[in-house]
């Protein structure tokens, strides 16, 4: 969800076309494909993945056992 600020700026653009400025929250399947986007692919995702202490392969998770 965009913050009411930045929604009412109209310079301020949206994330992406994917992601329109609204003031409904998004849901997982609507977010992840962009944000997983952003992310290295593999043996550097691997990599940031181990630092971070995530999931080279599901990175939206919050931790894995170490």
């Amino acid at each position: 969800m965009y913050a009411p600020a930045w929604r009412a700026d109209p310079d301020a653009p949206p994330l992406s076309a994917s992601l329109p400025k609204r003031t409904k929250a998004f849901r997982k399947k609507e977010c992840r494909p962009f944000f997983a986007g952003l992310l290295p692919e593999q043996t550097q995702r691997e990599v940031v993945a181990r630092a971070l202490g995530v999931s080279p392969i599901a990175p939206c998770a919050t931790s894995v056992t170490r």
